[in-house]
């Protein structure tokens, strides 16, 4: 017998060892009602591209005379394979029809088993590190909004992210990215205005809470008096997303009681979103004011969406040193002259596709670059430092 323990600390009794045809209790409502549990079917299904022997398991409410009541629970069923554990589950947390209505509701419902990690099928959890995975040329146009009830100010800022270079570590990922911010300030009377572009790095580090199973608990310590546990959550959806819950969904423990608690008031009361391959936090809340962060548009290879945010009269353009390539068209070798460019810096030739074919470090200011096992036609360049993108170009190998 499996037991599942509901919020109000009540147990669901669930036999899996059951056989087709067979009843048990598997929950007290009240001293005089009950839930009965019945193995309704034992059949060979196929989920996620693989058979196995399910079993499907049905509830009834009954009154204190043992006859079949209408209840929510009677609608619902869970599935159990013999290899592969639940085809089918509910929150059990909320069973038979308990709900919680803090920011949103929440009842009893099913779930539907969407991937496995063994074998390795069907929807797979992702990393902080694929959450962002992008490659040179890639881009995001972000949109951010904040109202504030009480004074009456607002800010809007709409961003646009265009990554230039990628380095990959053993341990992290170093991104150069060319930045695009307008920003309007509101307030009582008037407002305010910038636009600004620069060249910004940004470097990924392993982050192993994000990392964890949506599900598995993660408990943060803040003192050995404080302590505070949630669990990350995903969103079957395209592009396929990761929440980490809002606060009011953690449970606290404090160590003059022997429980863990759950969060009444909290400071953020709005999950954050993270899709696959294209960053993050992205929200939007309406309590006391409006605090908005959303993917307004993105290009990731020859892939794109949404609508592109156009920008003009930028200010604050970083210095592009004159730094030349010739001749061009070349052959075998290809002169780079920089003499008012801060050395030493990188050049990256790549193809159409984006797969780089060679680089090399430029350490003084008139440098030789050989080209032989270039094959012939147009190639792409891009050369840059520790500070950012300094220059991109094109050059034909003949």
């Amino acid at each position: 017998m499996n037991l599942f323990k509901t919020r109000n600390d009540k147990t669901v009794y669930i036999n899996t060892q059951a056989a087709i045809g067979e009843s048990w209790t598997a929950f007290h409502i009240q001293p005089m009602k009950f839930i009965k549990a019945t193995v309704t079917h034992h059949d060979t299904l196929t989920f996620l591209g693989i058979q196995d022997s399910v079993k499907t398991i049905g509830f009834q409410a009954h009154d204190d005379a043992n006859q079949p009541i209408n209840h929510p629970v009677n609608n619902l069923t869970i599935k159990i394979s013999k290899n592969n554990g639940f085809v089918r589950t509910l929150n059990f947390s909320l069973f038979p029809d308990l709900s919680i209505n803090i920011f949103g509701p929440e009842n009893l419902r099913e779930y539907n088993l969407v991937g496995l990690s063994v074998p390795l099928l069907g929807v797979q959890d992702f990393i902080w590190k694929e959450v962002h995975d992008f490659q040179p040329n890639d881009e995001l146009h972000i949109y951010e909004y904040m109202s504030y009830s009480s004074s009456g100010k607002a800010e809007v800022h709409f961003s646009i992210l265009r990554y230039l270079v990628r380095h990959n570590f053993a341990d992290s990922t170093k991104y150069t990215i060319e930045r695009i911010k307008k920003s309007n300030f509101l307030y009582p009377g008037g407002s305010s205005h910038s636009l600004t572009h620069d060249t910004i790095t940004e470097t990924i580090l392993p982050n192993a809470d994000f990392d964890k199973i949506p599900g598995d608990p993660i408990i943060t310590f803040t003192s050995p008096q404080w302590g505070f546990t949630y669990s990350n959550q995903m969103l079957i959806q395209e592009p396929l997303t990761k929440l980490k819950p809002s606060e009011h969904h953690w449970i606290f423990y404090h160590h003059s009681v022997p429980c863990w608690y759950k969060i009444h008031i909290s400071a953020r009361i709005y999950d954050l979103k993270y899709y696959k391959g294209l960053g993050g936090p992205y929200f939007y809340c309406a309590y006391y004011g409006i605090s908005e962060r959303a993917l307004h548009y993105y290009k990731k290879g020859n892939l794109t969406w949404g609508s592109p945010f156009v920008l003009t009269g930028v200010h604050n353009t970083p210095h592009k040193p004159e730094i030349k390539l010739f001749p061009n068209p070349a052959k075998d070798w290809l002169w780079i002259s920089s003499h008012d460019a801060t050395l030493p810096f990188m050049i990256e030739f790549y193809d159409a596709q984006g797969r780089i074919i060679k680089k090399e470090l430029i350490s003084n200011s008139n440098h030789q670059v050989g080209l032989r096992g270039f094959s012939g036609g147009m190639h792409f360049y891009r050369i840059y430092n520790d500070s950012g993108l300094m220059k991109t170009g094109k050059v034909v190998v003949e």
